[in-house]
This record gives structure tokens, C-alpha cells and sequence, in this order.
């Protein structure tokens, strides 16, 4: 019996409450007009939160919106903290603006219940507020030729592609503590430009700079990225440029190895030495003149004869950046080449085949890890090599890895660009005036 009186009385409640909490939804149906919005990552960017009801409105209505997830004042301001519909009206806004670029963040705002309106099931509508994007350097350090341009990615904050949809230019910083060049006497900014350029629907933007002087002591440069509104700063906001100038090649150079043939026969299966050999007696380069332009003189014994088959001039052509793949690692590094047009070479690579040309061959001045010797590393992609009777590694003479290479080669590049011969040599004398 107590049981049963238990269980009525507990009914009764129920029933009590469902119908209090029915009288406070009794009146005019409201919902929230589309579920999801976004509001761009741009200081004073707006989107507008619409609200309906099932028909006219009899009479003015007011409804609360709750927002959660977001800061108003700090993240967003709000025209208005309740939906007014005017009697005779079946809509109504809110415009949201945003005050902050930061992290992204969802904003829920939620009609709240009130007098005279009924919520229904679409009470609310979230707001995404796109984070900042953020933009780094590419490399950390670089050096400056005699033009150059360096790299600036911009990515979202989730790490996915950005680009914009027009040309745009960014501010860029210069250290003026901590550079010792000086801008003007050795170096300027290309176009007098100081900003980096993103091309429309490029992620990548760029600073360009021209050499101008090179003084001893006074030769870095150093970039921060500033934060800004729109944008947050990723790991690499600062970069160092060591001024080089344009590399002086001057002296006579004898053979001394080929430095990746490990890296080619590991992966690419091409045995080196099929094409290239030497010995420091016996073959020797020398480079005469300036900066721009030398007169280049092979004095070869070796294999690499049949490459730069007479003396001609090597004429400075610019710079390129170099993926050094048998460093390993990720990312890849990444080197700098002047690259020289060289006359009379063979692209064959073959004493009895003869198809003279002018040829792209990249170097730079490096340092030995292990005694400090400077050398100079030539690396050779401008090539066609014909020899197709020694099966190398994998089984493929050279010419038939040239081929394997067509199949991949970007359109107006050398075939083996991404197969080259690098060849180092120790300094003999420098070149007479």
C-alpha cells in the first residue's frame, strides 16, 4: 500500500512538472535561421546570426542569445544581446565583429526561453572563428650572392594551404642590432621593395635582395616576421643572410673524388665512375677572370675529358638552391649553386659520340669537415649520357637511366637534374691577373 501511494505521488510530480515546464514554451515557434557560420580571420570582419519564426509576429518579440565559447568585448562584439522582431516581422539579426585574431574557436549562441515565444529544436547556431594564420621563413639561414630571393610560407592554423586570392605584400622586419650589413652600402631590396610578395594562389611569398658590397665583418643580415592581426609567427620567425657575393672561382682546381657516388649507386643503382673519374696529378680546371665571366681551361686525363672537351668561357648565369639528397635527413638540405654556362662541353659524356654544347654546371667553395681545406664542388645535371653497354647496380647502363629520368623531368629542366654528378676538387694555386 505505502508502495503504491509512492509511485502516485511520484507520478504526480512528473506530470506537475512537464506541465510547468510546457507553459514556459507555450507561445510564437522561434529557432535560430542556419546552424553554422564562420567568421574570418580578419580584425573587423562580421557575419550576421539570423533567427525566424514560423509566421508574422503579432507582436514585438524579444529573445535572449547566450553566447558561450568566445569572449564578447575581447574576441567579438554583438550588435545586439536578443533578437528583436517588430511585430508584423518573421526575421531578425545579430551582427557579430570580430575585435580578435587568435586560435580558432567555436562561439555557440543560444536562444534562451522566454515570454510569449516557444524555441524549437534549432535553438542555437555555432559560430567558427577561423584562427590566425601563420607564416615562417622557410630556412633559418641563407646566404646572399649576387641576387637572391628567400622564402616565406603561410599556412592556417589547422597546417593546411593558404594562398590569396590577389597579389599581396607583407611587412618584413630588419634587425638593425643584430645585422651588420647595412642596407644600401651592402645590400638593398629588389624593386626597393622592402616586403614579401605572394603571388595570387602561391602559399609561398618572397624577399628579394641585391648584393651590392662585400666588407668583411660587415655582412649579415638579419629578418624577424612581425605578428600582426591577421597573422601569428611559426618556428622559423627569424632569418639569417651571410652576404657572399658573387663566389670567386679564380685558380687552378685539381680532381679529388666524385662526392656522391655512394648516393647514386644506393639510389638511383648508377655507378659513377663509369662517367667520371680522375686523379689529382692529372686533371685539373682552372677559372680566370671575374665574377660575371672567366675563361674556363680543362687540362683532363680522365673521364671527365669527354665532358668539358676545350677551353671556352664560363659565364655567370645566377643562382640556384640545390636539394643535397645524399645528406639525408628532412627536411632535405638545401645548397646554393652559381651556375656557370660553360662552352664546349659534351653532353654525351662519350669520346666517340660528339654533341658540343653550352651547359649549365653548378658550383660552390666549400669546406672540408675534417682538415678545414677549401674545395670547390662542381655538380654536373646538364647531361645525356649515350654509354649503353656496361649494366651498372640494377641492372640499367646510363642511358638507360637517362631515360628512366625522361619519364619524370619537369618541362624546360635538364633530364638529371635530380641525378647529378658531383664532382669535388682541392685548390692548386689561385689564377694570375
Amino acid at each position: 500500500m505505502k508502495k503504491t501511494i509512492f509511485l502516485m505521488t511520484l507520478l504526480c510530480l512528473v506530470f506537475a512538472s512537464c506541465k510547468e515546464d510546457e507553459s514556459t514554451q507555450t507561445g510564437m515557434p522561434v529557432g535560430t535561421e542556419k546552424a553554422y557560420y564562420t567568421l574570418q580571420n580578419e580584425v573587423g570582419a562580421t557575419v550576421r546570426l539570423g533567427m525566424k519564426t514560423i509566421k508574422p509576429a503579432e507582436t514585438d518579440l524579444e529573445i535572449p542569445v547566450k553566447f558561450t565559447g568566445a569572449e564578447e568585448g575581447v574576441d567579438f562584439t554583438a550588435s545586439a544581446n536578443a533578437f528583436h522582431v517588430k511585430k508584423g516581422d518573421s526575421q531578425a539579426f545579430i551582427t557579430l565583429t570580430r575585435k580578435k585574431v587568435s586560435a580558432s574557436k567555436t562561439l555557440m549562441a543560444t536562444l534562451q526561453p522566454t515570454n510569449g515565444v516557444k524555441v524549437g529544436m534549432l535553438k542555437y547556431s555555432e559560430v567558427y572563428f577561423v584562427g590566425a594564420n601563420i607564416y615562417s621563413f622557410d630556412d633559418t639561414k641563407a646566404q646572399l650572392a649576387l641576387s637572391n630571393a628567400f622564402a616565406v610560407s603561410i599556412r592556417t592554423d589547422k597546417g593546411d594551404r593558404f594562398s590569396f586570392n590577389t597579389e599581396t605584400k607583407l611587412d618584413v622586419e630588419l634587425d638593425k642590432e643584430l645585422s651588420t650589413a647595412i642596407e644600401g652600402t651592402h645590400f638593398k631590396f629588389a624593386n626597393d621593395e622592402k616586403k614579401i610578395v605572394f603571388k595570387p594562389g602561391d602559399n609561398t611569398g618572397t624577399i628579394a635582395l641585391d648584393f651590392l658590397k662585400l666588407e668583411k665583418g660587415k655582412d649579415k643580415i638579419v629578418f624577424r616576421l612581425p605578428a600582426t592581426d591577421n597573422l601569428s609567427v611559426g618556428k622559423n620567425s627569424m632569418m639569417t643572410i651571410q652576404i657572399v657575393g658573387p663566389a670567386n672561382f679564380n685558380g687552378t682546381w685539381a680532381f679529388k673524388t666524385v662526392s656522391n657516388a655512394k648516393w647514386l649507386k644506393d639510389n638511383m643503382g648508377a655507378n659513377a665512375e663509369v662517367l667520371v673519374d680522375g686523379t689529382p696529378e692529372n686533371d685539373l680546371i682552372t677559372f680566370k677572370g671575374d665574377n660575371d665571366a672567366y675563361i674556363f681551361t680543362p687540362q683532363l686525363k680522365g673521364k671527365l675529358k669527354n665532358y668539358f672537351t676545350a677551353p671556352g668561357k664560363a659565364t655567370y648565369m645566377g643562382t640556384r638552391v640545390e636539394m643535397m639528397q645524399e645528406y639525408g635527413g628532412w627536411p632535405m638540405p638545401k645548397a646554393q649553386l652559381s651556375v656557370l654556362r660553360i662552352d664546349n662541353v659534351n653532353l654525351s659524356m662519350d669520346e666517340k659520340d660528339q654533341n658540343i654544347k653550352q651547359a649549365r654546371v653548378g658550383f660552390r667553395l666549400v669546406k672540408s669537415k675534417d682538415t678545414g681545406e677549401e674545395m670547390l664542388e662542381m655538380t654536373i645535371y646538364d647531361y645525356k649520357p649515350v654509354e649503353n653497354t656496361i649494366k651498372m647496380d640494377w641492372g640499367s647502363t646510363w642511358k638507360e637511366t637517362y631515360e628512366m629520368m625522361e619519364y619524370s623531368a619537369v618541362e624546360g629542366e635538364p633530364v638529371m637534374l635530380s641525378c647529378p654528378l658531383r664532382v669535388l676538387f682541392t685548390k692548386v694555386s689561385k689564377a694570375k691577373p
